[in-house]
């Protein structure tokens, strides 16, 4: 019953800029809502205190859409 409750309830990641020595930055929040065929995830950069480059946050959900694929096999 666990792992079906689970499958529903939508997964966030924060990205986030430590640089050395200072306090650390949100960048943009990542929403995963998980689906059994397609993998669905949304960035919000709105609230972020840091700006990254555009192909650098699109780089980071790529690769964590990578990772839930290759997680689901």
């Amino acid at each position: 019953m666990s792992v079906l409750a689970y499958s529903i309830v939508p997964q966030t990641f924060d990205i986030v800029y430590a640089p050395e020595g200072a306090s650390p930055l949100l960048v943009g929040k990542i929403v995963h809502r998980k689906n059994p065929v397609i993998v669905k995830m949304t960035l919000d950069t709105s609230a972020g205190q840091h700006q990254f480059d555009p192909k650098l946050n699109m780089a980071i959900v790529a690769l964590l859409m990578i990772l839930d694929v290759d997680k689901q096999r």
